[in-house]
């Protein structure tokens, strides 16, 4: 993996783990998580076969990430807010995340990011297969509650998607960008102030 640093909707009941915002369900996790023609494979554990992935109505997350020790290992990922509270989309919340990703949480290394007021969505790389991907999310979880003691509180499950080319990248960075439009949060995705890049993730 490469890097080069920069500075740069209501829960829905369906889901036993509380892990799917409804505003992630209508879009289709179909359209999401698939983000080219070409087949994608869900990942799991590092050094687990890879299986195609699950109908878009799966409820649990799949634990871990097939690493693949030839190619840069790029990561998207969604994390949401318990029980749906909306609190991620405030400039504070925005900062705060941003500069733990950059100077502590940095087992992994976070490229685009955008929040929505009850999930954020972002992609990551890790620089080394030191830390399970679990583990990073639980300890920036934990500096953030740390920090700001009032900050609201995260689902315990999150979905990731190992991308496989540049392409997937692009489409799926397409696609988020657009959700505080297709929410009627703002009129054109450059309005919306929520978002960043950390580092630069490099195939």
């Amino acid at each position: 993996m490469g890097t080069t640093g920069t500075s740069s909707l209501p829960y829905d009941p369906m889901d036993a783990l509380g892990c799917v915002p409804i505003s992630i369900r209508h879009a289709s996790l179909a359209s999401l998580f698939l983000a080219t023609d070409e087949a994608a494979d869900h990942d799991y554990t590092v050094g687990m076969p890879t299986t195609h992935e699950p109908e878009p109505g799966r409820k649990t997350p799949a634990k871990g990430v097939h690493i693949l020790g030839q190619n840069n290992t790029i990561v998207f990922l969604t994390v949401c807010t318990h029980q749906g509270s909306r609190w991620l989309n405030q400039t504070w919340v925005r900062e705060a995340l941003h500069d733990i990703w950059k100077n502590e949480a940095t087992a992994w290394c976070v490229g685009d990011y955008l929040l929505m007021p009850d999930h954020l969505h972002l992609f990551c790389s890790p620089p080394s297969l030191t830390f399970s991907i679990e583990s990073w999310i639980r300890f920036w979880k934990h500096r953030m509650s740390v920090r700001h003691p009032s900050a609201g509180r995260w689902q315990r499950c999150a979905f990731h998607h190992r991308l496989r080319t540049p392409d997937q990248y692009r489409f799926k960075w397409h696609y988020v960008q657009n959700n505080p439009v297709r929410a009627r949060l703002v009129g054109s995705s450059n309005d919306w102030p929520y978002r960043g890049r950390v580092f630069d993730l490099i195939y």
